[in-house]
């Protein structure tokens, strides 16, 4: 429950972050799109971790959700959407997803061969 809740305030915050000025968000220093796809993957991972669905509806998710940020710009007047940021958030996101999706994977194959017998013997 906690990680769902940690999740949702991390999506929460990027929400925020996308829609305030661009003067009042916090410098970090990093280069724009690595600052971009770092965001987006812990966010990714988080997601990832609370919900226990399918990797292609988590990348789905990840598509609509960078989609919308980008979106959620246009209107707005010290902010800009940029195809280019869709795409590195998306692929965040994305990767962020799948690493969780490939742990999960991971410990699942090593649960079962763990009961598994070895080289075929029964015992």
């Amino acid at each position: 429950m906690l990680v769902k809740a940690i999740a949702w305030a991390f999506i929460a915050g990027l929400l925020i972050l996308t829609v305030v000025p661009a003067s009042s968000r916090p410098p970090t220093g990093v280069d724009h799109n690595l600052e971009h796809f770092l965001a987006f993957a812990a966010a990714g991972l988080l997601f990832a971790c609370a919900h226990r669905i399918p990797l292609a509806s988590l990348l789905a998710y990840a598509v609509g959700f960078t989609l919308v940020l980008e979106l959620l710009q246009i209107p707005l007047p010290t902010r800009h959407a940029r195809f280019e940021d869709f795409v590195v958030n998306g692929l965040g996101a994305g990767f962020g997803a799948a690493v969780i999706a490939w742990l999960r994977k991971v410990a699942r194959n090593k649960d079962a061969g763990e009961t598994a017998p070895v080289d075929g013997q029964q015992s």
